[in-house]
């Protein structure tokens, strides 16, 4: 198409940003890591967190961390879009704790949403796309229509009024004595593309300190990693949802100039650790 200096649909609206803020509450974080690297701990603690989970392996962790979390095991699709239009359609409100919906047909307020992991609902939109197929490959067009399929899922997730948290399972590949890792997701793009869909978007990995295993989410800061570091966070961050939300929110130009002077001023020892934990990452 060639723009043209005319025509067009008029605008009819235009918010400060944040006004537009208020209207579209909540942060939006994705995280991925190996199994174990605290992912479904870190996502489920807080009040009125309802978790989408595909397989019962994180069970343990939800329970341990917030016995209170509603917790919905899903096994197909159909089920998922369920949730979605149960939340879609809900009362949307704001109180002192932040943006919440209050469910279309259940008693339940949702303040975040949890889906883990994303790794397992693309392997049942592959189910769904191959259903009554004898055959067990995608063909190049079902390819394609998977793609479409998955970015479509992410931005309705993202889109809705309260705060989100999408789990992914990691992948490591080795190219030219390297090591990288990105989000296990199907297809050839979608990998490096997971990111923009996000506020935030992390690594999680554990590591060995003098006090025994130490959790961390990196934000950034490194070439190997598929990562996003949103305004307010550092870039390795210990994991704490709520405690992100509270930065992203309370950010300013003079916060986020200073934790980048904190950290080129930092003494020699603790970058050089840093820089180690980047790479144990």
């Amino acid at each position: 198409m060639r723009w043209k200096t005319t025509g067009g649909k008029r605008p009819t609206r235009a918010l400060k940003a944040s006004e537009l803020a208020d209207e579209i509450p909540g942060i939006k974080v994705g995280i991925y890591g190996d199994s174990g690297s605290g992912k479904t701990s870190l996502a489920c603690q807080g009040k009125d967190v309802l978790v989408l989970l595909t397989e019962p392996n994180g069970l343990a962790s939800i329970k341990t961390w917030n016995p209170d979390a509603t917790v919905c095991m899903v096994e197909d699709i159909e089920e998922l879009h369920g949730w979605i239009s149960e939340l879609a359609g809900g009362e949307r409100s704001v109180d002192a704790d932040g943006a919440k919906i209050k469910t279309a047909s259940l008693d339940l307020t949702v303040r975040r949403l949890v889906i883990d992991s994303f790794t397992e609902l693309q392997r049942m939109l592959v189910d769904e796309i191959l259903s009554g197929e004898k055959r067990e490959s995608l063909t190049l067009q079902e390819w394609g229509l998977l793609n479409d399929r998955s970015i479509d899922l992410i931005r309705t997730v993202r889109n809705l009024p309260i705060d989100l948290c999408v789990i992914f399972l990691a992948e490591t590949t080795e190219a030219s004595d390297q090591r990288y890792i990105k989000p296990l997701v199907k297809g050839r793009k979608l990998p490096n593309e997971c990111a923009q869909f996000f506020s935030a978007f992390g690594y999680a990995y554990r590591q060995s300190d003098d006090d025994g295993i130490a959790y961390r989410v990196l934000f950034g800061g490194s070439d190997r990693l598929i990562s996003k570091q949103a305004t307010g966070l550092k870039r390795i961050e210990i994991p704490n949802f709520s405690a992100w939300k509270e930065a992203i929110l309370a950010a300013t130009p003079e916060q986020v100039a200073e934790v980048d002077n904190e950290e080129e001023n930092e003494p020699e020892t603790l970058r050089r650790r840093r820089r180690s934990s980047r790479r144990s990452a």
